[in-house]
């Protein structure tokens, strides 16, 4: 039980259960979080690299990604390499124009990775399987064609009767992120005592509503600690907590 794999009360046990120091923290979520810390420490690193020798820093971030989880630097390397290519669209000056002419194909590949893996699964071919290489390949390519699908997708979202619903959740979707794994974690126990596990008949509801009870969660949560400079610093970036009512509505465009 989760309740039982408490972590040794010790600065490296308590420093590897939050921060996966030299094992797996005690809620597996929290490595995604320790990564990204890693990657915030990093940036100024890449961005230097990215001003000055733009192409042969993203070939040093792909063979970090492919050759670099053994120096346990990340414990996925591809973090590092996506935090690469967003700050690389930026440094090269795209707007919203180019990142849309950009999307465009590579949203299309997402259709040709679906493809891949389908056939994958019609051929009960297990992904860990895999050449390790590949397997990081795949993921790399399923990931930037998904992104740039998800780009398109908010221009839709943008002009759809979802629009003012986004704009006013936009706020709270940092807490959101950082949040909702480790409520999914926990909240998991309970629902799957009641509903069970992934491939039962009722997991679905499961499904369904551990998202929903994240997105309320954070709401509730953050104007909770709204009073509160230090816990908005340490929870939210520092960002204060919007009102509850908020204007809706299609924003414009950015140039």
């Amino acid at each position: 039980a989760k309740w039982d794999n408490l972590p040794d009360m010790t600065p490296l046990g308590l420093g590897n259960a939050l921060l996966a120091l030299t094992e797996w923290p005690a809620v597996v979520p929290l490595w995604f979080l320790r990564d990204l810390f890693v990657c915030v420490l990093l940036a100024p690193v890449v961005l230097f690299g990215l001003q000055r020798w733009p192409l042969a820093t993203m070939v040093a971030l792909l063979a970090f990604t492919m050759l670099g989880e053994p120096l346990m630097v990340l414990q996925r390397p591809a973090l590092l390499l996506f935090f690469g290519i967003g700050m690389w669209v930026r440094v090269a000056g795209n707007d919203e124009a180019a990142i849309d002419r950009m999307a465009r194909p590579l949203s299309w590949g997402l259709l040709v990775m679906a493809a891949v893996y389908l056939t994958l699964r019609i051929g009960r071919i297990p992904i860990g399987e895999l050449n390790d290489s590949l397997q990081t390949s795949l993921d790399i390519l399923l990931r930037i064609t998904m992104a740039a699908a998800f780009w398109r997708l908010t221009e839709w979202v943008r002009r759809s009767s979802f629009a003012g619903f986004c704009t006013w959740l936009e706020p709270y979707t940092f807490f959101i992120f950082c949040s909702h794994a480790i409520l999914f974690e926990f909240s998991g126990i309970a629902f799957r005592r009641v509903f069970g596990n992934y491939g039962d008949n009722l997991f679905l509801v499961t499904f369904l509503t551990l998202p929903m009870l994240a997105v309320v969660s954070a709401v509730v949560g953050l104007q909770v600690i709204a009073w509160s400079r230090p816990l908005l610093a340490a929870f939210n970036a520092g960002h204060g907590a919007p009102p509850l009512t908020r204007s809706s509505g299609l924003e414009p465009r950015r140039a």
